[in-house]
């Protein structure tokens, strides 16, 4: 019977997975993963936002003032919101739902399952 790994990944809510799903030996290597995932594609996801506005060709103060407006990128900050607020628990499966600039709910996930991939 093959072992059970920890697997985690992300994916867009109601889609599958266009990344590879990470392998662990541990719940530690998993959590550490999936938190690293998630802070990876936020602070991406806040670069993005920042292109979309044309931010680069903004003056200061225009820059100041769409930074402290709700159309600012916020998705790294809600990132860290929900990991301050709910942390992974040692050994349990966890799940995350943020929304992305564009409003799309992205899954973030992390579950212990039987496979036969190699976790190094």
């Amino acid at each position: 019977m093959p072992p059970n790994r920890w697997h985690n990944c992300h994916n867009f809510v109601g889609f599958l997975p266009e990344v590879d799903i990470t392998c662990s030996e541990t719940w530690l290597e998993g959590a550490t993963s999936l938190v690293d995932d998630m802070r990876y594609y936020a602070d991406e996801d806040d670069e993005e936002a920042f292109a979309d506005a044309g931010a680069e060709a903004m003056t200061l103060a225009q820059e100041n003032e769409w930074l402290a407006s709700d159309e600012a990128p916020s998705m790294r900050a809600h990132v860290d919101a929900v990991r301050k607020d709910d942390p992974p628990q040692d050994g349990r499966k966890v799940g995350y739902f943020i929304e992305d600039h564009r409003l799309r709910l992205v899954a973030f996930w992390l579950v212990k399952s039987s496979c036969q991939c190699d976790p190094s």
